[in-house]
């Protein structure tokens, strides 16, 4: 592994989920138990939390 060149900017966790739901949306991202989810679903069911999120009034930036 290389140590040259400049290192990326950190992103928040959210941004590279999304990102790797982008590139590989049905590439394995989460197992809890029995339960196995892929980028697509999590992807789905942050998009659900936010809409019920903003219903409730809370805005973007807000913290929760």
């Amino acid at each position: 592994m290389s140590t040259d060149g400049e290192i990326p900017e950190a992103l928040p966790l959210a941004d590279l989920l999304l990102r790797a739901a982008e590139r590989h949306p049905e590439r394995l991202a989460l197992v809890i138990d029995d339960q196995r989810f892929s980028y697509a679903d999590l992807e789905a069911r942050a998009r659900r939390a936010a809409r019920s999120l903003l219903a409730m009034g809370v805005e973007r930036g807000d913290g929760v």
